[in-house]
């Protein structure tokens, strides 16, 4: 945890006895790793620079510190939404993404739709994609704001003030959306850079982006 803090300028969080979580709350990064896995999120993401500059010093430091035998998987993920002002809106605009074979479908069962979720799953070498496309309601959006103590530490206050703009990069007001998710996971993988991993997922999230239109 130390050196995750003192060379990639990460808030310390929870200290757990197999490992710690940390986060940079300015890009809206966590991070937790323990001796089975490291992840690390960021919401919001911008360019994607940061995220995985965060991500490959902290691979390389776990990679270091805990010396594993070898890398069971990698995985990068990537969550998108478009918004909507009410379930009803978010259900029907479901209807409108990929092919519209649910128009047979009332025509064969004597109904109608009322919205579908997509769901596909690709395979090429060591590499697995999945693609989700489904309604969602955000049922809580919680904006959480710390005040220091009277007490505290020029340093804690530090960390507070930090921690606060987190809260200011979460946007209020949506409620209800359709939400893209694309999951890439390779196993066992070679040793090259994780650059090459994460530029087939950004990739895919440019295709898919590109394919689905909602309407």
């Amino acid at each position: 945890m130390i050196r995750a803090m003192n060379t990639l300028d990460l808030i310390p969080g929870e200290i757990q006895v197999v490992g710690a979580k940390l986060e940079k709350p300015e890009i809206g990064i966590k991070a937790a790793i323990d001796s089975n896995e490291l992840s690390v999120v960021q919401e919001l993401p911008g360019d994607g620079k940061e995220f995985f500059g965060v991500c490959e010093g902290l691979s390389s430091l776990a990679i270091e510190l805990f010396e594993p035998r070898g890398v069971w998987s990698n995985g990068f993920a990537y969550k998108a939404y478009w918004p909507f002002t009410s379930p009803e809106a978010a259900l029907k605009g479901s209807l409108s993404i990929g092919e519209r074979y649910q128009t047979e479908l009332e025509k064969a069962f004597g109904m109608v739709a009322s919205h579908k979720q997509l769901d596909y799953h690709f395979a090429a070498g060591s590499y697995e994609l999945t693609v989700n496309i489904q309604p969602v309601t955000f049922e809580r959006v919680a904006v959480v704001r710390l005040n220091p103590d009277f007490r505290a530490s020029p340093e804690r206050r530090k960390w507070i003030e930090r921690l606060n703009k987190r809260a200011d990069r979460v946007k209020a007001g949506v409620g209800h959306g359709l939400m893209l998710f694309l999951d890439l996971i390779e196993y066992e993988p070679p040793e090259f850079p994780l650059s090459k991993h994460f530029d087939q997922l950004l990739k895919a999230r440019t295709s898919a982006n590109d394919i689905f239109r909602v309407t």
